[in-house]
């Protein structure tokens, strides 16, 4: 562990932001690779996975409360302006000390194959990549991580990859299997712990498993198998770090308690609500999921593909409709399929990234209020903002976070590129 005195402060850093992890809630088919990102439909091919059970770790004191505005500005960030795309120096994965056989030249280095389907876990300032990548993509289930808290922010290698096995949801040594992490890599406080809830199409046919898994990062070390209840793919996580799926069986909102390791159902809708992204907003007290269609591209509910937008109070669900503008206008064109979204506690808003090719410097803010119609515009990037590369092997997930400590969001597009910070505040 780095012994930073910026780190140690940063150890008692209380989030007022929503989305820590901001994940997937969503849905759709059953197909191979756009079927429902953890909370699931009835799938046959999602099993319980054999273990015996052990005692879930006890929550960890809870941590002194702190300021929300930034704490710490590395000298990565110093002096940087505001609404800019900057590339931090020396933070491509690829030939790093957590991969260093990588070739940051080579677009089907692993480094990108473990992002296929992924997103990664927030720690405070420190950004997690744990047994991502999956189904036919990618084998290795090693965790990297890297620290934005430091002047020099580098990759560093947490766990090596055990020796792999197909269509398990444990490698022979007792570690979880690489899966699509989708939406669902997330870093909870009170566990001590990031948490990967249900395994969604693991290496090799793509079948999946309600086991949960977790890493601890201060051992540096996975929980034995049966440790955290089965689950649903944990979206959103809130203040308290309670996790939220939306979508199972389609119509159930599913809530992760994490002060005692179960799972329930928080309200049954008339509605469809397998969308994603999904972020939870703690000033408001609810749960906003913006998408075209299900956000993975396919149609809601059975109906025509369209925008959905809605927010959930509880167990009270509310349809979002937006004024007519040119951003609108833009969105439905775009029709984005497996971005990301987080709440900005400092500007009061949702910004929502896709960065797909052609339109990595697009990034939509969603302004909220009290009423059931809200307002959509496009971010006006600085005049010497980069151009980020756009997101691989399917798209960016949770890999664009909010990073409460910096004022600002990071975006991992690739594994074979530099990290991208943008200042909002």
């Amino acid at each position: 562990m780095h012994s930073d005195p910026r780190r140690k402060f940063l150890r008692h850093l209380t989030f007022s932001v929503g989305s820590l992890s901001l994940a997937s809630c969503g849905g759709g088919t059953q197909s191979a690779e756009v079927g429902l990102a953890g909370a699931v439909a009835p799938d046959a091919t999602a099993t319980a996975a054999p273990a015996t059970p052990a005692a879930a770790p006890a929550a960890a004191p809870a941590p002194a409360s702190a300021p929300s505005s930034a704490a710490i500005q590395p000298r990565w960030l110093a002096n940087k302006p505001i609404n800019e795309w900057f590339a931090i120096p020396g933070t491509i994965h690829a030939g790093s000390a957590a991969a260093p056989t990588d070739n940051p030249l080579d677009p089907y280095a692993a480094s990108n194959r473990r992002l296929a389907y992924s997103g990664m876990a927030l720690r405070q300032a420190e950004i997690i990549l744990a047994a991502c990548g999956g189904h036919n993509d990618y084998a290795g289930n090693e965790v990297t991580s890297l620290d934005l808290s430091l002047d020099s922010p580098a990759w560093v290698l947490r766990k090596a990859a055990s020796a792999p096995k197909e269509n398990v949801p444990y490698y022979p040594d007792g570690t979880p299997a690489s899966r699509h992490t989708y939406w669902s890599s997330n870093w909870n406080a009170e566990r001590n712990r990031v948490m990967l809830h249900y395994s969604r199409f693991v290496y090799g046919s793509a079948v999946s498993f309600t086991s949960s898994n977790g890493f601890n990062l201060d051992t540096n070390s996975w929980d034995a198998a049966g440790t955290w209840a089965d689950g649903y793919g944990a979206g959103c996580a809130d203040a308290d770090g309670n996790c939220y799926a939306l979508g199972d069986g389609y119509f159930r909102l599913k809530k992760w308690t994490a002060s005692s390791d179960t799972w329930s159902t928080v309200a049954t809708f008339a509605t469809a609500i397998n969308v994603n992204p999904v972020c939870y907003d703690n000033a408001r007290g609810h749960l906003f999921a913006l998408a075209w269609g299900d956000g993975q591209g396919n149609a809601l509910g059975g109906g025509p593909i369209g925008l959905s937008a809605f927010k959930i109070v509880g167990a009270v669900k509310t349809d979002i409709t937006f004024r007519a503008s040119d951003a609108l206008e833009k969105f439905k064109s775009d029709a984005p399929s497996y971005s990301g979204m987080e709440y900005d506690p400092l500007n009061d808003q949702y910004l929502f990234y896709e960065g797909a090719a052609g339109r990595t410097t697009r990034m939509y803010i969603i302004q909220p209020n009290d009423t059931a119609v809200w307002d959509m515009r496009l971010l006006t990037l600085g005049t010497g903002s980069q151009v980020p590369v756009a997101a691989v092997r399917g798209g960016v997930f949770s890999r664009f976070r909010y990073v409460p400590a910096l004022r600002g969001f990071v975006l991992m597009s690739s594994g074979t590129s530099e990290l991208y910070f943008m200042r909002t505040a």
